[in-house]
């Protein structure tokens, strides 16, 4: 799997704004001060990787206001292995070349 990009809103240290980080470049480093946000990326790649397994903290809300939505959207690249275990376990009605590009 390979993460094209990453947005979040209302995530830990990423409040109402939000961030957009396009990873499609060849980046191995990601710097900034203290508290922008830069373990928020990464707990949140963790939050949807293990899914329902995944427990929410009140401290998974920016400024622990969980009135506000948690947005995680990744954008990512698949292989066909990868596509037929999400499909498998999110039980879907598909096959495997629908969600392959052409």
């Amino acid at each position: 799997m390979r993460i094209n990009n990453i947005f979040l809103r209302n995530f830990r240290a990423v409040g109402e704004d939000g961030l957009n980080i396009d990873l499609r470049t060849n980046r191995t480093t990601i710097l900034g001060e203290n508290n922008v946000g830069k373990s928020s990326i990464f707990a949140a790649i963790k939050k949807i990787l293990k899914g329902s397994e995944s427990s929410w903290d009140k401290e998974d809300w920016h400024g622990a206001d969980q009135q506000k939505t948690i947005e995680i959207c990744l954008e990512c690249l698949l292989d066909e292995e990868q596509i037929k275990r999400i499909i498998t376990t999110l039980a879907l009605p598909s096959t495997v070349p629908q969600y392959i590009e052409s």
